[in-house]
């Protein structure tokens, strides 16, 4: 939602244990290890960290990955029984593929089964020993993730063949090879689906105690000039719950509480609109910049400046929105008063109530529109000052021909504003003019099928486009006077 001010100018996830205390204190240790230690150190520092049960994942008969847990002596000297894993395995792509593929598939199952689990041994032991500051930059990405509640982690993507990379621009290496794929997580408790971003590994493939295997040299966030990055690539991710959020932020623990208590102020509203039949629970990440939160959405810094949250949500196949993020901008969030905060937030939460009903064709004016119906109502705030420059351009005699499209939503619009009022008021006249179940009804109708706006008109409002618009500029109008 665009950060303005705008009146002065089920039960939360079981997530089980976060990471182990001494793994947590093992990343700082990490962090303010200089460059000039060695990764034997580090290994040394994991192993003693470390004393989850050693994951593995190996390749049967039939090329198929299968992953366990090996019993290992716990504190009390008992044994643990082996149990099956669940949930970290990518399955590799039907042969023939590369000639390398079933043994890079394995690395990569094993090294997600180790995030799965937070075992800061099986991990280190996909790390390239010799890779310097690349496989620090790993194990301290990988620490910063202790108390991230996983209920899957997986690599996929595996088929493309990598690219060779020769030994001069390998630095020296032997046999290396370049893969871009997708590490994909999902959230216990709050994950309908795996969320997450493009990767590119360098791979070297080295020989130890006469054997030759593949390891991570380094990975990093890919995507050309503006590569998707995840929290825990900018530090220590600490885990607030509330009573309808899992908060993650690289802020103290009292600072996302402070988060997580708006999400619960807000239910109630979205509540009053939509109705209970929601989900009513959302992962929230709370950066420490504007300019980190861009990077968490694929963007140039500056391009969310004035957002001051966003919700991100991935579709499937038939349309659906499957998962959601709300995204903060700390410092734009931070300059709000209590009003504004409790105005974004409710528009923000709608996006989710919605997620079940809306599709890729559903139109940006009502999903935003929507938002933002949910957002202002009842909260005292005139029209005449949420609406305040759209309004003053009517005056002037510039009445929008049309409904905004999605371009008019982009954040480089320099009049984004304008947009999000244009498709407010287009609610809140169909609210007047229909009543608010109407609203709602419409809504849902509109996500049955590609044409459903044009349906929902003719079915719910006993409508047309052209006539529904004709009497949203007629209230434009109206308003400006």
């Amino acid at each position: 939602m665009i950060s303005r001010e705008s009146g002065d100018r089920d039960t939360p996830g079981v997530a089980g244990p976060p990471g182990d205390p001494r793994l947590v204190a093992f990343g700082e240790r990490v962090r303010a290890l200089d460059a000039r230690w060695s990764l034997a150190l580090v290994l040394s520092l994991l192993l003693l960290a470390s004393d989850a049960a050693v994951s593995y994942v190996a390749l049967d008969s039939s090329g198929q990955a299968q992953a366990s847990e090996r019993a290992v002596p716990d504190e009390a000297g008992a044994r643990r029984a082996s149990v099956p894993g669940q949930n970290a395995l990518v399955r590799p792509e039907p042969q023939p593929g590369y000639p390398e593929q079933r043994e890079i598939v394995a690395l990569l199952n094993r090294r997600a089964a180790a995030m799965l689990r937070h075992d800061g041994a099986a991990f280190l032991a996909t790390v390239d020993a010799q890779a310097g500051s690349a496989a620090k930059r790993q194990v301290t990405r990988f620490a910063n993730q202790a108390e991230v509640p996983f209920a899957e982690v997986r690599y996929t993507g595996t088929d493309a063949r990598p690219i060779e990379l020769t030994a001069r621009r390998a630095g020296g290496l032997g046999a290396v090879v370049q893969l871009d794929a997708r590490l994909e997580y999902r959230i216990k408790g709050f994950d309908e689906h795996a969320v997450g971003s493009t990767v590119r590994l360098v791979l070297v493939r080295r020989s130890t105690a006469g054997q030759a295997r593949w390891y991570v040299h380094d990975e990093r966030p890919a995507g050309g000039d503006t590569p998707t990055y995840q929290l825990w690539d900018f530090g220590r991710v600490n885990v607030v719950r509330g009573e309808h959020s899992l908060v993650m932020g690289l802020h103290e623990t009292a600072t996302l509480r402070r988060y997580a208590n708006e999400v619960d102020r807000a239910v109630p509203g979205v509540d009053a609109v939509w109705g209970g039949g929601w989900f009513r629970r959302v992962v929230v990440e709370v950066p420490r910049t504007e300019e980190q939160m861009a990077r968490l959405l694929g963007a140039r810094p500056g391009e969310y400046s004035q957002i001051a949250a966003v919700t991100i949500g991935e579709f499937s196949l038939d349309g659906r929105r499957v998962a959601d993020r709300i995204i903060v901008n700390p410092e734009a969030f931070r300059k709000l008063t209590p009003l504004g905060r409790m105005i974004v937030t409710r528009h923000e939460l709608t996006h989710v109530a919605t997620r079940g009903v809306t599709r890729s064709w559903t139109p940006t004016w009502l999903t935003e529109g929507f938002a933002d119906y949910v957002g202002y109502r009842r909260s005292g705030v005139p029209v005449r000052t949420a609406a305040a420059e759209l309004l003053e351009e009517v005056r002037g005699g510039d009445t929008p021909a049309e409904l905004p499209d999605r371009r008019d939503f982009e954040t480089a619009n320099p009049r984004l504003a304008q947009a999000y009022e244009q498709a407010w008021l287009a609610c809140r006249y169909l609210v007047e003019e229909y009543g608010e179940d109407k609203l709602v009804t419409f809504y849902r109708a509109v996500g049955q099928g590609p044409d459903g706006e044009a349906r929902a008109l003719r079915t719910v409002l006993g409508t047309t486009e052209e006539e529904f618009t004709a009497g949203w500029r007629e209230y434009l109008e109206k308003l400006a006077k």
